[in-house]
């Protein structure tokens, strides 16, 4: 129940009107708030059992799906081993039979009456090797003319006849022979005369019963088989669990034939109708696919095992844990219901000082907009020392005490073609300037001897001009030593050619003063002299002595 209003509590049940701060009403006993403790309990109990539950999701599916692909790749792997032994098995003997009949295949006649010379050969190759249940010889026509089990007729339309007379070995497809009324694997080979010409067909039938001895049930399983099947997927050889040769797919009958290409592992329903892991190999000659198989669920059956086991473990276990869960669970609330009583005294101890975290508050925000002011003055001054710094006609620079440059003005950016302090590593390296021996003996001793410096004058080349510098250092002393220091570079160039100019018209002043003096001195004596020619020149008659005290008087005007 809430309350309706901040002066009284009603409750919804009876009507009753109860006090603001009471939890529950006092005619009925019905309580104003929820019990979030029963929920509260719920959910611990819930989120204790899914802690076991989710593990044993993961560890059912690393049973099922993980460890069941692990026991299949085994049985893949088995079953496709015991057909690479068996394929190679079943080659090898295909070979040696062939070469057998090639061993016999030869006549010493040019024609094939030849043969009875022969007979006994073939009648010892039977008796010793027994692989064969008869042989035969066909002459070119088809005609049979001999073999040990007295058949006579014509098998010029027989596959095997038509390729062994154009000279090729064939090894035929296990096959129901009418003339025979047997199943029959026959293996034909051109007959030749003693020049090589072929005269007719040496043929034998292999015998089936040690044929399909040969091949091996490695017994990887109760329902493990291995057997051929045609092309068309009918047996060729007999299985274990009753599959019949010729007369019997080797696939279920309601599906598409599985064996087709040139061999894999795959899962299909076999001729039972049964799931199995089946694995095939396809031969060239003849096209024939050795099967090998096993029932998935024998595979998987110690899968299943372990997984019925994790299953009744988690029974046990759950069990277990279910009702350690209800009483962690209740422990748990009562621990939170005592947790809630001192939080809520804590609640309204805090209450009680919320006046004063208020009062705080606002001073800290009064001193928090006074830093702001007092931030705002300082990134001012900032500003304006910078503004008076660049607009200084001197380079100056700011360094630490590795030498880095920390700050250069707007000139010695300009003076030295900086374009990013970032770009030097150390002062030494902006100009060649900071590279003479004294200029950089004194900037090092700023940091070692915590001394200032001034160099008058320093003449370097830049671009090709002289120009004069003056350079002066101060170290910035702090608490922990002197760990920077300012660089002060002022091009004193024309102060020294305006003072060099002021030397020279000073010496040039004096030099006029001298030379008046001097002229005064000569002046005197020259007045006398010019008055005393002028008074002759009025007296004297000779024209001679005339002429010449005009040219000395004329003399001595100039």
């Amino acid at each position: 129940m809430e309350s309706p209003n901040t002066e009284s509590n009603i409750c919804k049940k009876c009507g009753q009107q109860n006090p603001v701060y009471a939890t529950q009403c006092s005619k009925c006993g019905n309580s104003f708030y929820p019990d979030i403790y029963r929920g509260l309990w719920r959910r611990n109990l819930i989120i204790t059992f899914l802690l076991f539950f989710v593990p044993f999701i993961i560890l059912f599916y690393i049973v099922h799906y993980e460890v069941s692909a692990n026991f299949k790749k085994q049985i893949k792997n088995s079953l496709n081993y015991s057909v690479e032994v068996n394929a190679r098995v079943i080659k090898s003997f295909l070979d040696e039979r062939k070469n057998d009949l090639l061993s016999i295949n030869r006549i010493n006649t040019i024609n094939i009456k030849g043969i009875e010379s022969k007979k006994g050969e073939y009648y010892q190759l039977l008796e010793n090797e027994g692989w064969f249940d008869f042989l035969a010889i066909a002459d070119s026509n088809g005609e049979i003319v001999f073999s040990t089990n007295n058949i006579r007729s014509n098998i010029s339309n027989r596959d095997y006849f038509k390729k062994a007379i154009s000279g090729i070995s064939f090894t035929s497809s296990i096959f129901y022979s009418e003339l025979l009324n047997n199943n029959v694997l026959i293996m034909a080979v051109p007959l030749l005369n003693s020049k090589g010409k072929i005269l007719g067909v040496l043929l034998a039938s292999v015998s089936l019963p040690k044929f399909y001895n040969l091949i091996l049930d490695l017994r990887i399983g109760k329902t493990s088989e291995i057997f051929l099947v045609d092309s068309l997927g009918r047996f060729l050889s007999p299985s274990k669990l009753g599959g019949n040769v010729l007369q019997q797919l080797g696939y279920y009958e309601k599906e598409l034939n599985p064996h087709i290409g040139n061999g894999k592992v795959i899962i299909h329903r076999d001729y039972r109708g049964k799931k199995v892991i089946c694995a095939f190999k396809k031969f060239e000659k003849p096209p024939w696919y050795l099967v090998s198989e096993m029932d998935i669920e024998e595979a998987l059956a110690p899968v299943n095992s372990l997984r019925n086991l994790i299953l009744l473990i988690f029974i046990v276990f759950g069990s277990f844990l279910f009702f350690s869960a209800i009483v962690f669970s209740n422990q748990v609330t009562n621990l939170l219901k005592k947790l809630t009583i001192d939080l809520k005294g804590a609640f309204d101890d805090i209450c009680n000082k919320k006046v004063i975290i208020d009062e705080i508050n606002a001073e800290l925000r009064k001193r928090l907009k006074e830093c702001e002011n007092l931030s705002k003055r300082v990134s001012a001054s900032e500003k304006y020392i910078k503004g008076i710094i660049d607009s200084i006609t001197s380079a100056m620079f700011a360094i630490d005490k590795d030498y880095h440059i920390t700050y250069c003005n707007n000139f010695a950016r300009n003076f030295f073609k900086i374009k990013n302090i970032e770009d030097f590593q150390t002062i030494f390296q902006v100009s060649t300037l900071f590279e003479d021996a004294e200029v950089k003996s004194k900037i090092e001793s700023i940091f070692l001897k915590n001394l200032p410096f001034n160099i008058e004058k320093k003449s370097v080349l830049v671009e090709g001009n002289q120009i004069i510098l003056s350079i002066s250092g101060f170290p910035l002393e702090t608490s922990g030593g002197t760990n920077s220091a300012t660089l002060l570079i002022s091009d004193i160039t024309t102060n020294e050619q305006m003072r060099a100019q002021m030397a020279d018209y000073e010496k040039l002043s004096a030099l006029s003063q001298l030379a008046l003096g001097a002229a005064h001195e000569i002046n005197n004596p020259l007045l006398g002299i010019t008055s005393f020619i002028e008074l002759l020149l009025e007296e004297e008659t000779d024209v001679e002595k005339k002429a010449r005290a005009k040219e000395v008087l004329e003399s001595a005007y100039r």
